[in-house]
């Protein structure tokens, strides 16, 4: 799951309290939270699995193996900035 949307069901929260609990305890959005879990799970994929960059993708619900490796770019140069 990558949808706030999902994660607020799933609490019976709506999207806007999810948001506002997510940023008075951790300081970040909830999707925030989801990019950065996201981020680890490639990560830890890409270390401890024989998987091609393409079954990492699809693994983590990526359809498209180009725009998985646009958003992991992204992410990850965010993190160097």
């Amino acid at each position: 799951m990558k949808g706030v949307n999902e994660y607020a069901k799933l609490m019976c929260l709506s999207e806007k309290r999810l948001g506002q609990a997510t940023a008075k305890v951790l300081g970040k959005s909830p999707k925030e939270i989801i990019n950065d879990r996201v981020l680890l799970e490639i990560k830890r994929l890409l270390v401890h699995s024989n998987l091609s960059i393409k079954e990492i993708g699809q693994e983590l619900g990526f359809d498209d193996p180009a725009y998985f490796v646009r958003y992991f770019k992204k992410k990850i140069q965010k993190l160097h900035q």
